[in-house]
């Protein structure tokens, strides 16, 4: 619709009212014009027969001819007026002037006044003056007065539809042609231009609410622009192929890697369907991808090198991704190529690694065990010839001798100890027993039992909630609790008696065992380096031991799938938390699925 048709349109919606108000207009006016003149000619009527009735009493009471002629002479001479008679009483016609023949066309303008004669206070009825009036001049009148106020008004209306028409062009003509030709060059090029305009009226409001609305265009525009820059940016950086398929399976985008393999262009490929792009020549049968992007479902399909619908020649992972809308419609599918070469070589290297670092710890646990069961007879002979040469030839050293004997035997002792805690250590991965149901309640007891001397003679208190029974080696727990409730019993407070509780809580399908006591505590700092072996937090003369105790149970805990923490505050005793798999864990080998 151009501008032009418009202003017709408006001219012609203000054309048609602006006549019908004129005829009405007209109408009104010459009807107002008639009434005026029908109520002067009605009050002329009325003020001529009653003035020339009282004339002619006289003339007529005295039979005067003349003067009744005289009289309707003068009437004669009126415009309006057409005939004028004189009838006596009995209705006769006496004196007669002007068009008198037959009856009047319109009676309502025949006038009638009886002409009485008074005198001696009596009046006497002598006759009648009949006047007959004519509208041709008022309807003469009339039409003038209506052609004039015709011509007034069509005067007028010319002129509104005048000023309507340079309106028209000035305030909607002008800024709708300007408004177009920005459309139109926006249309042809994408040339975007603001429209100047400086009316604040509604069509200054349009034409600013436009070029509000081609600033946010243009800005969205090179936000998407900016957008699409980065998303080539980023998808280009990936070594997979990543590229976008409409709902019809035609490539949308895609990135460099996705050209490299199929050997195209964003020129050539884009808008082409898939299967041609990665089946040039055809397939026999529709691919899993294939089935997958018609279905509209998510896949993750693995594809072997000898794979036909294999573009790469490479083991891939193709990634189906649905994108829908709010509404969960289908509006694109997402697609990703991944090469598998170098993860498989990975995994490979990674499995063989793996193998070489499970041979060399089973070596060097065969080493541990052989090495600390060797190393067991030369500290026991060290300890008995050291033993046998302080018992024969002790008198004759003197005090220093006595002491060196004393230093090696103390030496050679505890030599034997870190021997047997080293054989110890190197057991729990290599001479452990199969896992089975096992009831800590009695794994517990046992440990009391061992312990029996050290806790009366320590005063210990050893409370505990019921404990489940899980899945393990009987022997390798009974040395985890044995071990820590030696460890409370050993590092207690010298103003209070050891007071030790043990707990337990399912956790999803396995169970925390607690062990707290009311010790000396652990420094935060040291909580993790405790579990390392041979790691020492005191002196030997303060507490006595090799310092692997928490390092094997460590290793028991997980050896049995589970991991152990300590929580402690210096001064304010310390809990030590150890998982352990339900009974229902045990595999038919005989060890736990976390373990397995």
């Amino acid at each position: 619709m151009t501008p032009r048709r418009i202003g017709t349109k408006f001219l012609l919606l203000l054309l048609v009212p602006v006549i019908a108000a004129t005829v009405l207009a007209s109408l009104f006016f010459g009807y107002q014009t008639f009434a005026h003149m029908e109520e002067e000619l009605t009050v002329k009527r009325e003020t001529m027969a009653s003035v020339h009735g009282a004339a002619l009493a006289s003339p007529m009471w005295n039979f005067d001819r003349a003067g009744m002629e005289r009289i309707l002479a003068t009437l004669a001479l009126d415009p309006d007026v057409t005939a004028a008679l004189i009838h006596d009483e009995d209705g006769n016609r006496i004196v007669a002037t002007g068009s008198v023949t037959g009856v009047p066309l319109e009676p309502d303008l025949a006038v009638r006044e009886m002409i009485i004669h008074r005198t001696g206070g009596k009046a006497m009825h002598l006759g009648e003056l009949e006047i007959r009036f004519t509208r041709s001049r008022v309807e003469a009148v009339m039409t003038q007065a209506v052609a004039r106020d015709s011509l007034l008004l069509v005067l007028l209306v010319v002129v509104l539809v005048a000023s309507a028409a340079v309106a028209n062009r000035i305030l909607v003509g002008r800024p709708l042609d300007r408004l177009l030709r920005a459309i139109e060059r926006t249309e042809r090029d994408g040339t975007r231009q603001p429209v100047s305009w400086r009316g604040q009226d509604e069509m200054g409001r349009v034409i600013t609410a436009y070029n509000r609305m081609q600033e946010k265009m243009a800005a969205d525009e090179a936000a998407l622009m900016r957008a699409a820059e980065e998303w080539t940016r980023a998808m280009d950086s990936f070594e997979d192929a990543i590229y976008l398929l409409d709902t019809e399976r035609r490539l949308v985008r895609a990135n460099k890697t996705f050209y490299a393999i199929t050997r195209s262009t964003p020129e050539t490929a884009v808008g082409r369907p898939i299967v041609e792009l990665i089946h040039p020549e055809g397939e026999e049968e529709p691919c899993p991808v294939c089935r997958a992007q018609e279905e509209k479902r998510d896949s993750v399909i693995i594809m072997e090198p000898d794979n036909p619908d294999n573009p790469t020649g490479r083991p891939i992972e193709v990634m189906v991704q649905i994108i829908r809308d709010k509404a969960g419609v289908p509006t694109g599918i997402l697609m990703s190529i991944h090469d598998l070469t170098a993860a498989r070589e990975s995994e490979e290297e990674l499995r063989n690694t793996l193998d070489e670092l499970m041979r060399s710890n089973a070596e060097l646990e065969r080493f541990a065990y052989v090495a600390s069961h060797d190393l067991q007879e030369p500290v026991r002979s060290v300890t008995t010839y050291a033993q046998l040469l302080a018992k024969r030839y002790g008198e004759r050293l003197d005090d220093d001798g006595r002491d060196y004997l004393e230093f090696v035997a103390a030496g050679a002792k505890r030599m034997g100890a870190l021997v047997r805690d080293l054989l110890t250590y190197s057991r729990v991965s290599s001479r452990g027993e199969a896992f089975l149901a096992v009831d800590l309640e009695e794994v517990l007891a046992a440990a009391e039992a061992n312990l029996q001397a050290a806790i009366q003679e320590s005063s210990t208190r050893l409370t505990h909630s019921p404990l489940p029974t899980v899945a393990g080696d009987a022997v390798q727990l009974t040395e985890l609790l044995q071990n820590l409730i030696s460890n409370a019993i050993k590092f207690r407070r010298p103003d209070s008696p050891p007071d030790i509780a043990i707990g337990a809580e399912d956790r999803d399908g396995a169970w925390e065992i607690s062990v707290s006591d009311n010790g000396i505590g652990i420094e935060e700092a040291y909580l993790e380096q405790i579990f390392v072996i041979f790691k020492r937090l005191h002196t030997i003369d303060a507490y006595p031991g090799t310092g692997i105790g928490l390092a094997v149970c460590k290793r028991i805990v997980e050896r049995h799938g589970g991991a152990i923490l300590a929580e402690s505050r210096l001064g304010h005793g310390t809990t030590f938390r150890f998982t352990l798999p339900a009974r229902d864990k045990v595999t038919a080998e005989g060890e736990t699925d976390a373990a397995a």
